[in-house]
């Protein structure tokens, strides 16, 4: 295989994104270990696999889709030049995203159904985006899924306390279970409490991704129109709630400690635009994996601080994952482009 078919292949799947896709399910996994099982048998490698899968086979699709598009508008890129050809690209596509589905499958019926919505995001995504500005929403739905895909992912275990009733017991000032069994929730609630908190980060992911996109629909021109600016700046800067609510009381200054690297590249990017549309786009890609670190730095200190099965390196496996992805992001950037 020739070196640039190489570059094509990584630059077709998006391959300096796979650390955010990473990124992103692991928090998901952190986040499931965090309320459903005391952070007890950790499930990592195939919701990982699943997301990867699906993220580089969606990218493929896309691809394929878009190839009378580019041919006319972006002739330079592989497949309307013909250096990778159309019907191996969406045959890669298909086989790819189907070991997504097959990844998702061993793990269970969740990660099943989470895996089949992030199938059809992807094919609403390659219907709309060429036609309307709401094509933001099912791109930005595809990797706020990638959340719950590791969330699920986690075996709950619903004899044991949720976490909820520790951070519960630490505002009010006490943290004796028994005492706070009354003031605790049933079966039902605690199913409600799991999957509001974690569709509030889903949220905050999509509204990033979302800015991001309206940045990244305006790539082929010159500068950027005004109303994308204002609502991706606005949409982008809306993940420090989501992601900072649920530990920013227990842990104020490691919360605040988490923002600045999301914040200084979220700048950085922006400012970068002014020059090169394509170049901020790239850097805010890879500040996906410093959103995940606003939460990864935080969950950490809780698990280490409070009662959970995890050892303190294995605590801060979702911060080292968050930061390091970042930087292998910027690396693999310099080999094959993000966008």
């Amino acid at each position: 295989m020739r070196k640039q078919t190489i570059i094509d292949l990584l630059a077709a799947g998006r391959v300096a994104n796979l650390p955010s896709v990473v990124s992103n399910v692991l928090l998901g996994c952190g986040l499931g270990m965090f309320l459903r099982n005391s952070g007890q048998d950790p499930v990592f490698l195939f919701p990982c696999l699943a997301g990867c899968f699906l993220y580089v086979g969606g990218c493929f699709y896309n691809d394929w889709a878009d190839r009378k598009w580019d041919a006319e508008n972006r002739p330079e890129r592989a497949i309307p030049s013909q250096r990778l050809k159309p019907l191996a690209m969406l045959l890669a596509s298909l086989a790819l995203m189907c070991l997504g589905v097959v990844c998702a499958f061993v793990i269970g019926t969740g990660a099943l159904f989470i895996a089949g919505w992030i199938v059809a995001s992807i094919l609403v995504y390659t219907w709309i985006h060429k036609k309307t500005a709401w094509g933001v929403l099912p791109m930005g739905l595809c990797r706020a899924l990638l959340y719950p895909l590791g969330f699920v992912a986690q075996k709950w275990d619903p004899n044991s306390w949720s976490n909820h009733f520790q951070i519960l017991g630490l505002r009010e000032g006490t943290e004796d279970k028994a005492e706070l069994a009354p003031k605790g929730m049933s079966y039902d609630s605690e199913v409600w409490f799991q999957t509001q908190t974690v569709s509030i980060f889903a949220v905050g992911l999509l509204l990033y991704v979302a800015g991001l996109s309206l940045f990244a629909r305006a790539e082929s021109k010159p500068v950027v129109p005004q109303l994308n600016r204002v609502l991706g700046i606005l949409f982008m800067s809306l993940v420090v709630i989501g992601h900072s609510h649920f530990l920013v009381f227990e842990f104020p200054a490691w919360s605040a400690l988490s923002l600045v690297p999301f914040l200084v590249l979220l700048i950085t990017g922006i400012l970068a635009m002014k020059k090169s549309v394509g170049k901020g786009v790239s850097l805010l890609l890879a500040n996906i994996c410093l959103v995940d670190f606003i939460f990864a730095l935080p969950l950490a200190i809780g698990f280490m601080q409070w009662d959970f099965a995890l050892t303190t390196s294995q605590a801060l496996v979702f911060p080292l994952v968050s930061f390091g992805g970042f930087l292998l992001a910027l690396l693999l950037q310099k080999i094959a482009p993000a966008t």
